[in-house]
């Protein structure tokens, strides 16, 4: 090796005295301007340390002071950092907490759910968002948000986590006394009784306010009525007894008496106090003495300043009563007056309404007393047997007190039937009629409006008749507060069109008018009580159509109405159809089964009288045709009627019954019209064999006269 180094070339040496002057001086001023340029890093590595150093220390300050608890945590959960605000919330020194997993401060469900969310933030990084339950070493436990995120070492895994975490208890006791009134205002609308409604705020009340409630209701400005809940129910009875037994003392300085005389609410003992009650003092009533309360809280019942009694909270434990206690105290006292005060108001309408239904019964019994005997006397003098010139000259002037009276009997009818329909109680006694027959009853009601204002009525109904089922007064009623509507508003010489169609398990009846029309805005109010028109002049009561719709209802049917201003108006309603399978049935439980009887055609201008004939047939197997005059019944025989008998009144306006049968005494097919007249005159044999008739019936007649005459002439087995 050594020869080797003595073989290489060695470089040449260059001494200082080789070196220029100029490369000297050059070299000279490199080495300064490295050494300023060091001196200048070395400054700014410094104020850096000292920025970092204050920084460090603002950071520290901020943090320990932050108004959220901060604490690192490793991987196992061990706190390695906590500020003072955390230490604050867990009331532990830092001593005790470094060091110790966090999850030993919670336990139950609480500590699962932290372990596992603290696991996948270490293996995924996943943020961590939990609700823990603190348990402190004094004082009850803290309820505290927490928030944690995954703090990544330089390898770029998660080396700590670092968490956040907030007492959230005033916010959780407030989202509790929201969930709470909100149950209250639920419970206490259950009921309208104000005893009802004071039970359930107390048992309301012993969910949050003490182990024993009172609710004192004034009546006349005393204490009236009690009402107790316990908590322990062995104690109910036992406080109740208690409440019997001592009721609020009047002149007392404490509980219900102080608080009905002053109007603000009491707590006991005063927030704050440090004394230990064992017992109240004889200045506290003697109830809240005997149950051995040892905090309570009474709040008073009112609203708008009118005093409807007293609550009262009681603990009978060592607990005690705060003012945020009272609070709720407060705001649960004013539900419950709103819930009593709507009952009272409620029981003071029901009996406005019973008073009403009285006063109602008495006006219309007192009215229709007189009624009912100016109606007989009518009916009397219009089938008496006087002089055919007197009965001539009197019976237009009869047929409009008849009328007047019906009129204002429909008047009483309708009040009542308004407090029936308001009370949802209208009752209907239903039986099978013929829909048709219901409606010429109907338009004779109004023949004479009809003829003063010169109005065409067209009724277009099919050729098989419908049966409905309902009760034949109150549709009629419906029926005549309907048609009563189209011809108030329908102006003179104009038109009202009825048309009727059968449907799967009901009847419709449409009545258009050629009126003024219905603004599309008002449409749903036609039916509402007391509602008219606010351009009618043409008075009126406003409960025609409210009664209708009542009485359609009443009948499981529904009621409209269609209408454009300028374009007139339909109304149409529903009934139910007749049930053949339920005839069916009634009928062979009463008698054997048969087949429907021949046509029988009824004319009477008296839709009672033919109702109850017609009524009587048709039970009795017989199909029945109607018609209120004689011009009427010419029609139906004309249209396709082909009756197997008639039965005519002699006297009826118009067309009367000797004219009808000079007028059919021809034949229908081939064959003459068998004809029974029915009067209440006194020659009516005479009468009866001048115009052909096979028998004749006096009014008033019994329904097996009836039926025997007309089985004489057409057996009900006739197949016609």
């Amino acid at each position: 090796m050594e020869d080797i180094g003595k073989a290489l070339p060695r470089p040449p040496q260059r001494g200082l005295d080789m070196i220029s002057d100029q490369e000297f001086s050059r070299v000279i001023g490199d080495l300064k301007k490295r050494q300023r340029d060091l001196e200048e890093e070395r400054e700014r590595l410094a104020d850096s340390v000292r920025v970092i150093r204050e920084s460090r220390g603002e950071f520290l300050r901020l943090f320990q002071l932050a108004p959220v608890g901060h604490a690192t945590l490793d991987r196992s959960g061990v706190v390695r950092l906590i500020n003072e605000t955390g230490l604050g919330l867990l009331r532990m020194e830092r001593r005790a907490v470094l060091g110790v997993p966090l999850a030993n401060y919670f336990t139950g469900r609480y500590r699962i759910h932290f372990q596992l969310q603290l696991a996948r933030c270490f293996e995924e990084g996943a943020p961590m968002n939990l609700e823990l339950l603190f348990l402190t070493p004094e004082g009850p436990p803290v309820v505290t948000q927490f928030q944690g995120v995954a703090v990544r070492g330089p390898d770029g895994g998660v080396a700590w986590c670092h968490g956040a975490f907030v007492d959230i208890g005033e916010r959780k006791r407030a989202e509790n006394e929201l969930r709470f009134l909100a149950k209250a205002g639920k419970v206490l609308a259950y009921s309208l009784d104000a005893k009802v409604t004071a039970g359930r705020a107390c048992r309301l009340a012993l969910s949050r306010l003490g182990e024993c409630c009172v609710v004192d209701l004034l009546e006349g400005g005393v204490p009236a009525h009690q009402v107790i809940a316990h908590a322990q129910h062995g104690r109910e009875e036992w406080a109740r007894q208690l409440g019997a037994l001592f009721p609020p003392e009047p002149d007392s300085e404490h509980g219900v008496p102080r608080v009905l005389r002053t109007g603000q609410s009491e707590i006991f003992p005063e927030p704050g106090s440090t004394a230990l009650v064992a017992a109240l003092g004889s200045a506290h009533p003697r109830f809240l003495r005997q149950i051995g309360a040892r905090s309570y809280i009474c709040a008073p019942l009112k609203i708008r300043g009118t005093m409807l009694g007293a609550i009262t909270f009681i603990h009978d434990t060592e607990q005690r009563f705060t003012g945020r206690d009272r609070e709720l105290a407060d705001q649960l006292a004013e539900r419950v007056s709103i819930a009593i005060e709507n009952a009272r108001l409620y029981h003071e309408a029901e009996l406005a309404v019973r008073l009403r239904q009285d006063i109602l019964a008495i006006v219309s019994h007192d009215l229709r007393t007189p009624l009912s005997n100016v109606l007989m006397s009518v009916e009397t003098l219009l089938r008496s047997t006087v002089s055919n010139e007197r009965r001539v000259a009197g019976k237009r002037q009869l047929e409009l007190i008849r009328k007047s009276v019906r009129q204002m009997d429909r008047m009483i009818t309708d009040l009542l039937d308004l407090s029936s329909i308001e009370a949802g109680h209208l009752s209907v006694q239903q039986s099978d009629h013929d829909l048709q027959s219901l409606v010429d009853e109907a338009l004779e009601f109004i023949q004479p409006t009809l003829m003063q204002k010169q109005l065409e009525v067209f009724a277009n109904f099919p050729e098989k008749r419908i049966l409905v089922h309902c009760d034949r007064e109150r549709v009629l009623q419906a029926l005549g507060n309907v048609l009563g509507n189209a011809v108030k508003f329908t102006p003179p010489g104009g038109r009202i069109q009825l048309e009727a169609e059968s449907r799967a398990k009901e009847a419709k009846l449409s009545i258009t008018d050629t009126g003024p029309g219905i603004p599309r805005a008002r449409l749903g109010h036609v039916f509402d009580r007391y509602w008219q028109a606010e351009e009618s002049s043409k008075g009126g009561r406003g409960l025609g159509l409210f009664i209708a719709k009542g009485i359609i209802e009443a009948h499981q049917g529904r009621i409209w109405v269609e209408s454009e201003s300028g374009n007139g108006s339909t109304f149409s309603f529903t009934l139910p159809t007749a049930s053949s399978a339920r005839t069916a049935r009634e009928d062979s439980a009463a008698r054997p089964r048969r087949e429907p009887g021949p046509p029988v055609l009824v004319v009477d201008d008296d839709p009672e009288t033919r109702a109850a004939i017609g009524d009587t047939l048709s039970t009795n197997g017989y199909e029945v045709v109607y018609a209120n005059n004689g011009f009427t019944a010419i029609e139906r025989v004309r249209s396709g009627c082909h009756p197997k008998l008639l039965i005519v009144d002699l006297n009826m306006p118009g067309m009367g019954g000797v004219e009808l049968c000079r007028e059919l005494s021809g034949s229908v097919g081939g064959a003459p019209i068998p004809v029974i007249v029915i009067s209440g005159e006194k020659n009516l044999e005479d009468a009866a064999a001048a115009v052909g008739a096979v028998a004749y019936l006096h009014k008033p007649f019994r329904q097996e006269v009836l039926l025997e005459r007309v089985g004489s002439q057409v057996p009900v087995h006739d197949p016609g």
